[in-house]
């Protein structure tokens, strides 16, 4: 597995259970840090993290075509107001 992919799922793991516990109000019995639940149990987030790093390539993918792609020319405001 690819660096990039464990991090992510580590982080979302780390985030959930960040909700979780203030959902909770404290009482999350898997862990006792939110650091501890990633380091345990980030891989069960794999599916989860593949997910977000696809999404975040296709918004690279996205701006980059939008960043080559000419802009369009300023209208006139006499044009404009036909």
């Amino acid at each position: 597995m690819d660096e990039t992919t464990r991090s992510v799922a580590w982080a979302i793991a780390e985030a959930w259970w960040r909700k979780r516990n203030r959902v909770a109000a404290g009482s999350v019995p898997e862990a006792n840090s939110s650091t501890e639940y990633a380091d345990n149990f980030w891989q069960s987030w794999v599916p989860e993290a593949k997910c977000a790093i696809q999404a975040m390539e296709k918004c690279a993918e996205a701006r980059l075509v939008a960043a080559v792609q000419p802009a369009a020319a300023p209208i006139s405001p006499v044009i404009a107001r036909i």
